[in-house]
């Protein structure tokens, strides 16, 4: 199936998880336990100076990667979210992003490893994250003003959030023009021990 049908019926596999509690305020808190992504960072110089301004490049190198530019040369379906680590702390004049597509069930035990020096298999860690449902299509303001709304929510709920950084997570395909979905997510820190 086309990414282009794909995008209108709405037949991506997503990445697993559970949904643990869904507040008064509209967050919804969900679980995510250890799964593989293909990923690849941000790289100056290459894919230009700034990273807010276009994710284009990181976005080509993955879907190169699941249309073939892998050891084994195999087409891999194409996944949801696509899930862009973005870091509020600046490292130099950079700010640090990590783009990652979920690697499918059907090969989640074995990717082909990419055959692309910039992009690699990841596992992520388990995480607890706090989340809700945007539409359109968000910018770098948009996404920002998320990060602080959800930020603030938390607090007011008195949970601990990772703040340095979050997850921008789009779902749908550049062709779908109503319904779309989009999540920015924060990670629950977990309790202190006693």
């Amino acid at each position: 199936m086309s990414l282009l049908l794909q995008g209108f019926m709405g037949t991506f596999e997503g990445a697993p998880y559970t949904v643990t509690k869904t507040h008064d305020n509209g967050l919804e808190e969900r679980e995510y336990t250890p799964y593989k992504w293909a990923a690849t960072k941000f790289v100056p110089n290459i894919d230009g100076d700034d990273p807010g301004q276009s994710t284009s490049p990181m976005f080509r190198r993955l879907f190169n990667y699941i249309t073939g530019e892998n050891e084994t040369k195999q087409k891999i379906a194409m996944t949801i979210p696509v899930s862009t680590w973005v870091s509020t702390e600046k490292q130099g004049a950079e700010q640090s992003r990590e783009m990652c597509f979920y690697i499918g069930q059907d090969i989640q035990d074995n990717p082909p490893k990419p055959t692309n020096e910039h992009v690699y298999i990841v596992e992520r860690k388990p995480m607890t994250i706090l989340t809700r449902k945007i539409s359109g299509y968000p910018n770098e303001t948009t996404w920002k003003q998320e990060y602080q709304n959800i930020l603030e929510m938390a607090k007011d709920m008195n949970v601990d959030v990772d703040q340095t950084g979050y997850y921008q997570n789009g779902y749908d395909a550049p062709q779908k023009f109503i319904n779309r979905r989009n999540e920015l997510w924060l990670v629950k820190k977990p309790p202190q021990e006693p």
